[in-house]
């Protein structure tokens, strides 16, 4: 069986990139950054004001220039959504409980960015 990172990182590496990547990267911010830009101001939820800051830090930190409209637009989505949308408020606060279990439990190991990692403010 092939792995998937193999699959993607070796066999198929340009195919993924060209084919897969490059479009669904492009469609993700075309399509986020028509929500509006979520602030303190206009979100109500105590959760979304946590995920602003959350977002403001990542991408103060975030140092990949090439990147950074994907990500502004993925946390754009991303809290506006959680913002106005109960059912997938709950479904993310489920993740999220469920996410600090696996963390308390050790059942998952987090690997934060560190001082090898490029792209990344560490201050």
């Amino acid at each position: 069986m092939v792995m998937l990172a193999d699959w993607m990182l070796k066999d198929q590496r340009q195919y993924v990139i060209d084919s897969i990547k490059a479009p669904l990267l492009s469609a993700i911010v075309k399509y986020c950054l028509r929500y509006p830009e979520p602030t303190h101001e206009n979100c109500n939820n105590l959760n979304s004001h946590f995920l602003i800051d959350l977002r403001d830090e990542f991408l103060r930190r975030e140092t990949n220039l090439g990147r950074r409209k994907l990500f502004q637009a993925l946390w754009r989505c991303f809290i506006g959504e959680y913002e106005h949308d109960v059912s997938k408020t709950r479904s993310l606060d489920w993740i999220f409980l469920k996410l600090h279990e696996a963390i308390l439990s050790r059942k998952v190991k987090l690997n934060p960015p560190d001082e090898h990692t490029i792209y990344w403010n560490k201050d």
